[in-house]
């Protein structure tokens, strides 16, 4: 400990002290008195993150871990992009094949809400995932039939509605995988879960653009232009990773 100002640090915490005070008892949430401006953070914002590990107990850590834990030795943060192959599978052939496009994506949902059902870890993506293929099943069943492009149109407006819908419950989809790679449990942290509203938002806008344009070049006859839509996907990726490390660091700094 040193008294007074220092002109070199690591990281500075600028605040009141009965701020940080009432932050240390637990009185006032620390993340949500960041968000409301009472206090801000100069400096290496990462070391800041990772005063837990300094002032947090045993217990913490061990929550961590037993929280990264892998089902059928995949990452739970890696899943949602197992997720995204029934998806994938109905986008290429719902119109096309019934089997391929409708039967298949609910058959490796099915098999994978059984996998997670018994680690207690079914998200909500894979919940509303499931139920909706289950939904396209029925009405495969009943006789109802579909353009490849009015298919493909329907996931997109689908799954996007499914990612808002999320954000409206006030737990975006994004935070039920993105969680699993902090150090620590960051469910209730407010500064995260707003920063994967915007996120989840923002895919669900994305969805949307994709499935118009998509639509549009398959009745324009352009259907072999149609890869060219993950270019945005791979951009939208980019973007992400970006966002969820600078809204953060943002909010920080004041």
């Amino acid at each position: 400990m040193v008294q007074g100002s220092l002109k070199e640090f690591t990281t500075q915490i600028k605040t009141t002290y009965k701020t940080w005070l009432d932050i240390s008892e637990g009185r006032v949430d620390g993340a949500k008195a960041m968000l409301d401006g009472l206090y801000k953070v100069d400096g290496d914002i990462n070391f800041m993150m990772g005063l837990s590990k300094l002032y947090g107990s045993d217990e913490e850590l061990i929550d961590s871990h037993l929280e990264n834990k892998k089902i059928l030795g995949i990452p739970k943060s890696k899943w949602m992009g197992l997720t995204f192959i029934p998806w994938i599978f109905s986008w290429v052939f719902a119109g096309k094949s019934i089997m391929l496009g409708v039967w298949l994506p609910l058959m490796i949902m099915l098999t994978m809400l059984l996998a997670k059902r018994n680690e207690k870890s079914v998200t909500y993506f894979e919940q509303s995932s499931g139920l909706y293929f289950s939904v396209l099943g029925i009405i495969t069943l009943i006789g109802m039939r579909f353009s490849s492009a009015q298919v493909t149109l329907l996931n997109y407006f689908a799954i996007a509605i499914i990612w808002g819908i999320s954000v409206l419950l006030g737990n975006p989809l994004t935070a039920d995988y993105s969680k699993y790679e902090q150090e620590k449990d960051l469910s209730n942290n407010i500064i995260f879960i707003k920063t994967n509203d915007h996120l989840t938002l923002f895919w669900s806008f994305i969805f949307i653009v994709q499935g118009m344009i998509h639509h549009t070049l398959e009745l324009m006859d352009l259907g072999k232009f149609v890869p060219l839509i993950y270019i945005l996907t791979f951009a939208s990726l980019k973007f992400t990773t970006w966002y969820s490390k600078w809204y953060p660091q943002k909010i920080m700094r004041g």
